[in-house]
């Protein structure tokens, strides 16, 4: 049977996460784990001037970004801001 070793941290936007992560991954890595980042929404919604299009672009952007800085692998899966449900096929793209 094979070991495997699995982290799982869950932050509201990609920017803090790659600011939270970046004094870790080297150690991580250091020990031979491949480092993912999952991102569920696209970061659309929220803002009261920028249009959602032009909004989710700059949070993919982010989140391209801080997966660089922490060296890992990003999973964009771009569900719409506020239009991520409890559903089967929504937990089967999780896996």
């Amino acid at each position: 049977m094979g070991c495997s070793k699995t982290c799982v941290s869950s932050w509201g936007a990609p920017r803090r996460f790659g600011n939270s992560m970046r004094r870790y991954p080297g150690e991580i890595r250091w020990q031979g784990v491949q480092v993912d980042m999952a991102v569920a929404t696209d970061g659309s919604a929220g803002h009261m001037v920028i249009p959602p299009a032009e909004l989710a672009a700059i949070r993919r952007q982010e989140a391209i970004n801080a997966a660089a800085v922490i060296g890992a692998k990003l999973h964009w899966l771009g569900y719409t801001d506020e239009l991520l449900f409890e559903d089967i096929p929504t937990r089967l793209r999780f896996c």
